[in-house]
């Protein structure tokens, strides 16, 4: 599991989706002529909607607890350096 891909802060639902796109579908080769080739892309296309919303969020949750954590450690620092002075 060391080769999660971290997303960056830009990247777009478009890019998280095609991201998603590409690895369900390396991941489920072996079903693909198993079902008709517009069905299967249709039901990819759900898939990959449901999951970059939830990604997205998550992605967007973890970034404001980093700011939040990088505000609080600077306010701090900040104040360390009042108390030497």
């Amino acid at each position: 599991m060391n080769n999660i891909p971290t997303l960056s802060p830009e990247a777009t639902k478009k890019e998280v989706r095609q991201i998603i796109y590409n690895k369900l579908s390396d991941a489920l080769v072996e079903f693909k002529p198993l079902i008709k080739r517009k069905k299967f892309d249709d039901k990819m296309l759900r898939a990959t909607k449901l999951f970059a919303d939830d990604i997205i969020k998550s992605n967007r949750k973890t970034r404001l607890k980093d700011k939040k954590k990088n505000n609080k450690e600077a306010k701090t620092m900040n104040g360390h350096l009042a108390d030497i002075s």
